[in-house]
Formats: structure tokens, sequence, C-alpha cells
């Protein structure tokens, strides 16, 4: 009772595993005519309930209401306006990111798994697998009213769960012959460990970059002098103001950006914006690739200099990894100098 009244204040998501599951299993066992079994869960949810309240009221509620926090996580939540098709296209693009970016996995790999997996739960442990589903709704409805972001947050959930599917899927195909359970055991020990395990070789060799701005920010300000100008990168933006009253940046020394993609003709008029001052700090982060080659190539249309950059990973140096991990998840910052030509010149 106690674990689960403290819990919500320790993970948000923490609720959606309560409500989702609990509220799930409440219903099978009712619908079981186990009455007793849903009493307790349905004690355990009060509990959680109180918790989650005060908790919102005194902490969350401020996240939740926050207009640039949301705007930065606006990906993550279902199309406001969606057709079933796109609603299934944007589901599938969830489980990909999960499947193949966060565990290395090819997408119908990890779909066969699941599937092999939500069958074994289904002819051996159906309350687990209706608790199982539960997890997903609450938080996919959560998404919705835009009060959890769910395309990369669903990691917290996934990873644990798909183990689970992987050990049930060895089950529903295991046999009585030991000498086959000893090679399936081995075999899926393989899978499971290989993909994943490449990812963290690579991570050790090349560590991904992080888009975390708020170390950034505090570089920049810790930095920033008198005269100079900070342009912030259009992507930035949203982060930039939940942060920005912390640092004291004034509204006089801010250029916001509009460029974004491939829209050539924004990253002209930022560049007019920003090279009519000496020194500017260039704030990036949500950025892609292609992005960094667009603002290089604009900057190398007018004389400039950069006096160094800074990341979470290095000072003065290129910040390692930006481009090499295909971009999007990296947050950084460099000094530039647009040199002035004097009045004799």
């Amino acid at each position: 009772f106690f674990l689960v009244f403290f819990s919500s204040w320790f993970s948000y998501g923490s609720v959606l595993v309560l409500f989702g599951g609990g509220g799930a299993s409440t219903v099978y066992y009712l619908l079981k005519k186990k009455k007793e079994i849903a009493g307790r869960i349905i004690l355990l949810m009060a509990a959680g309930i109180i918790s989650a309240v005060l908790n919102f009221v005194l902490f969350i509620r401020h996240f939740v209401f926050n207009s640039g926090l949301q705007g930065s996580w606006d990906f993550a939540y279902p199309p406001l306006h969606f057709s079933l098709a796109a609603l299934l296209i944007w589901t599938r693009n969830v489980f990909a990111l999960f499947f193949y970016m966060m565990l290395n996995y090819p997408f119908y790999w990890g779909l066969i798994f699941c599937l092999l997996g939500a069958a074994g739960l289904y002819l051996r442990n159906k309350s687990f697998l209706v608790m199982f589903m539960g997890v997903f709704f609450a938080v996919f409805i959560a998404a919705l009213f835009r009060v959890y972001p769910y395309f990369e947050r669903m990691i917290l959930f996934l990873t644990p769960l798909f183990l689970i599917l992987i050990g049930a899927a060895a089950e529903l195909i295991s046999f009585k012959k030991k000498w086959f359970n000893i090679v399936l055991s081995l075999a899926l020990m393989f899978i499971i460990v290989y993909f994943p395990g490449k990812v963290a070789l690579k991570q050790l060799q090349e560590p991904f970059a992080q888009q975390e701005i708020k170390p950034v920010m505090q570089f920049v300000s810790e930095n920033f002098e008198k005269g100079q100008k900070v342009f912030v990168f259009k992507k930035s933006g949203p982060a930039f103001d939940y942060y920005f009253p912390k640092f004291g940046f004034l509204e006089d020394d801010l250029i916001f950006g509009e460029a974004f993609g491939n829209f050539i003709e924004l990253y002209e008029s930022d560049l007019a914006k920003t090279s009519e001052h000496e020194y500017v700090w260039f704030i990036l982060s949500h950025i892609t690739s292609e992005e960094v080659k667009n603002i290089e190539k604009f900057l190398n249309q007018k004389e400039h200099a950069i006096i160094f950059e800074y990341n979470m990973f290095s000072v003065g140096g290129i910040p390692p990894g930006y481009l090499r991990n295909g971009g999007g998840v990296s947050a950084f910052t460099f000094l530039c100098y647009f040199p002035k030509k004097s009045d004799d010149e």
C-alpha cells in the first residue's frame, strides 16, 4: 500500500502502469467473478489516486500546462486530426523507433517476438496479458490528452515488457525434449544480446550526443559578455523558453531564428539578422545533420570565425557525434565572430 502510494512521487509513469494495468486487471477479475482479488486491486488504486492527485497539484501541473515544454514534445503526441491509416502509421513508427533505435532490433523481428509472446501469454497467463495491454492503452490515452509524451517515453514501459514477451515466446515454442530447449535458450540469449550489444559497443567507441539544452544555456550565460547576442535555432525555441527565466538573459540579447528543415530562404533571413552583430552565440538543439549543414553553408557566405564550441562532451572542439550520429539528438553552442569593416576600409 505505501509502496504504491509513494511510487508516483518517483515516477510519473508508474501512475500510468497502476491505472492501466490495475484498471484492466480489475475489470478482468470482476468478469471472472473474483471480487476479492478485484477489491484488493481497487484498494491499491485508491492509494495511487490520492498520491497522484497530490503530486499533480503540487508539482506536475506546472509541467503539463507549460506551453514551451508542450511545444518541444509536440512530435511525441498522436496527431490531433488523424485518419485511422495515419494513426496506424504513427503507432508503427513508435514501435519501429523502439525496436530499431533503442534496442537495434529490426522492426519485423521485434514484431514477431511480440506476437509470439502475446500468444504465449494468452494460452498460459491471460490475466498478465490483460494487465500488459492495459498499460499500453493507458499511456496512449494519456498521450491523446497531451499529458504524457508517447513517442520516445514508451521505452520506459516497452523494455521490461518486451523482455517478458521474449520469455513467453520461448515458452510457447519450447518442446519437451531437453536438448532442444537448451539449443533454443542459447539461441534466444544470442538474439537478446547481439543487437543491443552492437549498440552498446558503438556507444563505447563513439558516445551518442545529447539533446539536453539546459547545460548549454548555462555555459552561454556564464560566458556571455555585454554587447554579444544569442541566436536561438527555431526548433530549440520551446525548450529555450522553458529554461529562459533561470539564466538571466535579456530580451534584447536574443535573436530567434525562423529557419528549419530545407527552407533555404529562411536561413538567408536568419543569417542577415545574426551577421549584423559582431559576436553571436548560436544555441542549437533538436537539430538534424541536414540542418547543421544548411547553417554551415550560409555561415560560409559571410566572413566569420568560430571562436570555440561547446557541448556536454567537450569544450573548444567540434562536438563529437552531432553529425556522425545523424543529428536530432544533440545540443551544442558556438560563439561566432563576424568582423566589421572600419570606416577607413
